[in-house]
């Protein structure tokens, strides 16, 4: 699975705001949630003490985890949507797999295949 930035992604003004450290974290999140299939929505329980650092690979600290997820939640990186937390541009950047077949088939559909 691949998980889709823009080239400008460290220029952007919220990843900016946030700084290089939570800017991992974040893109820890990117990942988690594609690999989960989530489409964009952090559950709840990964931004639990302990398994953040679970999965952003053990390379930080609870506190540096903490720190982040707050700084995260104050961005404009993360929205409230359906009463849960999602990436604000999911589904600008990251492609549906379900989508990509249906629409896969629709065109072998066209073509008379």
């Amino acid at each position: 699975m691949w998980i889709k930035l823009d080239t400008k992604f460290m220029q952007d003004e919220a990843v900016r705001a946030i700084g290089p450290v939570n800017a991992y974290v974040y893109f820890c999140l990117l990942a988690h949630c594609k690999e989960a299939g989530t489409r964009g929505f952090i559950p709840d329980k990964v931004l639990a003490p302990g398994t953040l650092q679970i999965v952003t690979g053990n390379v930080l600290t609870q506190e540096q985890c903490q720190d982040a997820v707050a700084k995260i939640l104050k961005s404009t990186l993360v929205v409230r949507t359906e009463g849960k937390l999602k990436i604000r541009s999911w589904s600008r950047y990251q492609a549906d797999p379900g989508n990509a077949e249906r629409q896969a088939a629709y065109r072998r559909r066209q073509k008379g295949g």
